[in-house]
Order: C-alpha cells, then sequence, then structure tokens
C-alpha cells in the first residue's frame, strides 16, 4: 500500500544517510591516523562499532549466511577502496587492539587504478557532505580559498551531472549521481529548487490534506506549476519515453501520497529499487551486537 511504501522510504533513507555519515568520520580518521583500523577504545564509540558491524555485515554476506546482511557489494568496494581490512586476526569483532595484529583478506574485492578515482572521488565527497554540515548548503564558492579543488570538483560534478542528463557523454555514472543526489547536489543549484518546492506541497498537504494543487492555485502558481510538470514528467516515464524524474525523488513523492492510482506500480517499483541499496533490519543493531560479544 502507500502507506506502507511511504514508512518503508523513510526508514531506508534514515538508515542510508546514517551509513553515508559514518563512512565520511571514517574518512576523516584515515586522514588523521593513516588506516582504517579504529580501536574498541577510540573516544567515538560509535565509529569503532560501525566499524565493527561492517566486518559482521561483510562475512555474512560472502559466507552466504540465511541471515539477511546490510553489506552490499557496492558498499564493500567502497569500504575497499580506502584500504579498509574486513577480516581480522583473533575473530570478526573490532581490531583486537594494536593494529598491527590486523590480516586483510581483501583480495576478492576489485582494485586497480579504477578503485583509486573512486577512492579520491568520495573522499571529496565526504569533504562536501562535510561542508553541507557547516554552511547548511551545497553552494561552494567559485573562489572558495578554504579549498579550491572542492570548489573545482562541485562545479565538475554539475558539469557531468547536465551531460548525463542530456544524454551527451558524461564521466558521471549511475551510483555518482545517486550519491549526489541523495546530498542534494544536482546540476544548476536544481536540487535547492527541487527542496523548496517539496517543503511547500507538504505545507500544501498539511492544510488541504492532499496534493492536487489546482492550476490556477492564487497563493503559490510556483507550486502549481511545479506539480502539474512532475506528472507530466510521470507520465512520459511510463510511456518510455524520457523523464527527469529519477527513482529517488518518485520515492520522496510517494511518501506524501502524490502519485494517482494509474502511476502506482511505477511508484512501488522505484521505491523497491531505492530500497535495494538501502539498511532494511531496523533490530540490526542488537543482532550485530550480540554476535560480536561472541566473536570478540
Amino acid at each position: 500500500t502507500t502507506t506502507s511504501r511511504r514508512s518503508n522510504t523513510v526508514g531506508l533513507n534514515r538508515h542510508t544517510a546514517k551509513w553515508e555519515e559514518n563512512f565520511a568520520k571514517l574518512l576523516r580518521y584515515k586522514s588523521q591516523h593513516g588506516d582504517c583500523m579504529v580501536k574498541y577504545n577510540y573516544e567515538d564509540t560509535k565509529l569503532a562499532r560501525w566499524v565493527d558491524r561492517q566486518r559482521y555485515w561483510y562475512r555474512l554476506m560472502k559466507d552466504g549466511s540465511k541471515k539477511k546482511s546490510q553489506m552490499t557489494e557496492g558498499r564493500a568496494k567502497r569500504l575497499a577502496d580506502i584500504g579498509f581490512v574486513f577480516y581480522v586476526r583473533g575473530g570478526g569483532g573490532g581490531d583486537g587492539g594494536a593494529t598491527g595484529n590486523a590480516a586483510a583478506s581483501n583480495d576478492d574485492v576489485d582494485g586497480g587504478s579504477a578503485r583509486r578515482r573512486e577512492s579520491r572521488w568520495d573522499a571529496r565527497l565526504a569533504e562536501l557532505l562535510e561542508y553541507k554540515a557547516r554552511t547548511g548548503n551545497l553552494n561552494v564558492p567559485h573562489n572558495y580559498a578554504e579549498n579550491p579543488a572542492l570548489s573545482n570538483w562541485v562545479e565538475k560534478q554539475k558539469n557531468e551531472l547536465r551531460l548525463r542528463a542530456e544524454g551527451k557523454e558524461s564521466q558521471m555514472t549511475p551510483e555518482r549521481e545517486r550519491k549526489l543526489l541523495a546530498a542534494g547536489l544536482t546540476s544548476r543549484g536544481r536540487g535547492a529548487v527541487w527542496a523548496q518546492r517539496v517543503e511547500a506541497l507538504e505545507r500544501y498537504k498539511s492544510a488541504h490534506g492532499h496534493c492536487r494543487v489546482p492550476h490556477s492555485y492564487p497563493d503559490d502558481p510556483q507550486l502549481a506549476k511545479w506539480v502539474s510538470k512532475q506528472r507530466t514528467e510521470m507520465k512520459a516515464r511510463k510511456e518510455g519515453r524520457r523523464s527527469q524524474l529519477t527513482d529517488e525523488r518518485i520515492a520522496q513523492l510517494d511518501g506524501l501520497s502524490f502519485w494517482d492510482e494509474s502511476y502506482s506500480a511505477i511508484a512501488s517499483a522505484a521505491v523497491a529499487r531505492v530500497a535495494a541499496d538501502a539498511d532494511t533490519d531496523n533490530a540490526a543493531d542488537a543482532d550485530v551486537a550480540a554476535a560480536s560479544e561472541v566473536e570478540v
């Protein structure tokens, strides 16, 4: 049902954001310490536990366990790209104290120059997320003296997103696009406009109980035009034509019960795809903690 899809989407987005936040913290740890071997007694105990959980989920995924794993191949690759050690001597929990006790066994995760490129790309994304946390936006100035490389990188990503949207040759991959859209970055600042329109739609629904904004809505003509455009884009997608609507945006609007029944199948499929790479087990932390106590 629409209600269950909305509930799942909110939960999945929350868990995905939490994973990205901890990954960014791990990148900062590596920049300070030179490795990803976060010890049990590290001052950030939440990060230490998160690192331990990644090893646990990775083993479940690789061992073919019947128990559901929250690790995906995409996440495993991103961790391997920054030198994360998945197997540690002395069991699956933590680092066992000294980093020298670690025995890496990451050969089954693809490497090479492509891996190093993605590692550098992810490091820039982490810098952008830190900038957003400090300033509340993604509007990195063109002449950002504090980090000129980040400024240039952001402009390049916007350009690559635009090229991809236009169907032209681009270095933007679907995975990179997904990460940027999740962070709120789109070409030419469209992410900010989208967020503003969604907030306006939420206010409208709160006041009227539905999302059927009339074409001649005098209180907010821009919202009326925007709502009409989203329905037009959804119709184009249903008919197999090019559409600017991404799965993430379809799922976000679905969370507001925006789509008519005629689009329910497309909305459900979009929500499912968004959910595929997210954490779905809310009881996972307790499960991992119990397993870690046994294995340490």
